[in-house]
């Protein structure tokens, strides 16, 4: 793999895209959401077909909860990534070289260099790449900093070689 380079400035909509990225639902919340959004949609055929059916104020609640909980969720982490961002002094701007034994960061602070063995795990979706450290912290990799689709395919081939499959 030749080095593929990304050089620009991490934006707070790289922020909030990784964070979307980073916090995807896990089985667990879809494992308590799916039966409720289940329950509210038989309780709501019952009460069309006038069988017994659940009380209004709980198929309130219960519609409430499957409509909000999405959307608190989804746009409080961007919230959220978006403020941590701002708080952060310096740092926007960074050159990402990624080579073939080794990930080097630059930027107004200093330079860092990561071995290729030392990427746990990483995730993609149309916004960008993380190259995860630890379950917890992640080197973000802004698509529109690639400058073309060979680069994009040659990172996720070397991804798939070193790391494994996304995670």
């Amino acid at each position: 793999m030749d080095n593929i380079r990304l050089s620009g400035t991490l934006l707070a909509d790289d922020h909030a895209a990784a964070a979307l990225l980073h916090a995807r639902v896990s089985r667990v919340v879809w494992i308590a959401f799916w039966p409720l959004a289940l329950l509210l949609l038989v309780s709501g055929i019952l009460r069309a077909v006038g069988t017994t059916a659940p009380p209004d104020k709980t198929l309130l609640l219960i519609a409430a909860f499957v409509v909000l909980l999405p959307l608190g969720r989804h746009f409080g982490i961007q919230r959220h990534a978006r403020q941590l961002f701002a708080e952060t002094k310096g740092a926007h701007r960074l050159d990402i070289s990624l080579g073939e034994d080794v990930i080097t960061v630059s930027n107004e602070r200093g330079n860092w260099t990561l071995p290729w063995s030392d990427v746990h795990k990483w995730r993609s979706n149309e916004h960008c790449v993380l190259l995860y450290l630890n379950s917890a912290l992640y080197l973000i990799l802004p698509k529109r900093l690639l400058t073309d689709e060979t680069a994009l395919v040659s990172l996720e081939e070397k991804l798939r070689a070193t790391v494994g499959r996304p995670a």
